[in-house]
């Protein structure tokens, strides 16, 4: 493996942990925040791909899918698989394989 391709690897490692963390912090933010408030449009937000997950690994409808870790679980996932999928289109795609030519 060359040094360009893992520079590459290494701002996708870069993009997952911001992923993770901006995530967890926008997570416990919304639960903060509009807990007790008319927070509809947060709470259908944060709800779908706790939905989506529970139904994929066979948890629908059970007290463990409506859990507020299970919830920030699932969002940390789609949200660090976005962040990675949008480095991983502008490291490999847009990019490409150009090298710097001095």
């Amino acid at each position: 493996m060359n040094s360009n391709t893992r520079k590459k690897l290494r701002v996708l490692f870069k993009a997952a942990l911001l992923g993770v963390v901006f995530s967890l912090g926008l997570s416990l933010y919304v639960r903060n925040y509009f807990q007790g408030k008319n927070g509809i449009f947060w709470d259908l937000l944060f709800m779908i791909p706790t939905l989506i997950l529970g139904s994929i690994i066979g948890i629908a409808n059970t007290p463990q899918e409506n859990s507020f870790v299970f919830m920030v679980i699932a969002n940390v996932l789609v949200i660090t698989f976005t962040f990675i999928a949008f480095a991983f289109f502008w490291q490999f795609i847009v990019k490409g394989n150009h090298e710097n030519k001095k």
